[in-house]
């Protein structure tokens, strides 16, 4: 039997014991678990440093916050509510797609 079917009738098994708490104690939820954690295979990616991590969300943001600025500068003066800039958006979008759509 391979590793995922086992931990499938595992996973199902852990379901139903949980469901049915006062039938079993806590060693024997643990043994389910424990089973589950020898059979997952290893994660082959390592975790991300953290300081990575928080490298990319700042450049996230700041690539966010320069496309608010451009898109700030291209509004006319006269969309002022919420309702009229998501209208802007959407007709800019449509506008784009419609020019890489026809130009290829």
């Amino acid at each position: 039997m391979n590793n995922e079917k086992i931990l499938n009738e595992l996973n199902d098994k852990l379901d139903y014991m949980l469901d049915h708490l006062e039938d079993y104690t806590d060693i024997d939820i643990r043994s389910i678990v424990n089973q589950m954690n020898e059979l997952y295979p290893a994660d082959p990616m390592p975790p991300v440093p953290i300081e990575e991590s928080i490298k990319d969300f700042w450049e996230f943001v700041a690539k966010r916050e320069e496309e608010e600025r451009i898109l700030s500068q291209c509004l006319t003066k006269n969309v002022s509510n919420l309702d009229d800039i998501c209208l802007f958006r959407l007709y800019n979008c449509l506008k784009l797609f419609r020019r890489r759509r026809f130009s290829s």
